[in-house]
């Protein structure tokens, strides 16, 4: 489970690509509707939040950015043993940091 929220089983093997999982990822999410998209870009990110470490056993993520109709949305990406792990982020709803 993500520290911040739910997320969203994706039933495809390991060695699955990042195309083939995103529309897996909003089908199960709350853009279900949304089917046509561009992958953007496709990074390897360590998410360690304060407090979780004991807890989340790999702190390892797939971030694939997105543009949709709706605008740009991040799909987080884990493999878990035998399924995928996903949480899909419109870019608008993050936070940002103050310096």
């Amino acid at each position: 489970m993500f520290p911040n929220g739910p997320w969203a089983s994706v039933h495809l093997p390991a060695e699955t690509d990042a195309a083939h999982l995103v529309p897996q990822a909003l089908a199960a999410s709350r853009w279900p509707a949304t089917t046509n998209f561009t992958i953007l870009k496709t990074r390897r990110v360590r998410i360690v939040c304060k407090g979780t470490e004991s807890v989340v056993p790999d702190p390892n993520y797939t971030a694939v950015l997105i543009e949709t109709h709706s605008g740009q949305k991040i799909v987080l990406l884990q493999f878990n043993i035998t399924d995928w792990l996903s949480r899909v982020y419109d870019v608008h709803d993050l936070p940002v940091e103050q310096s």
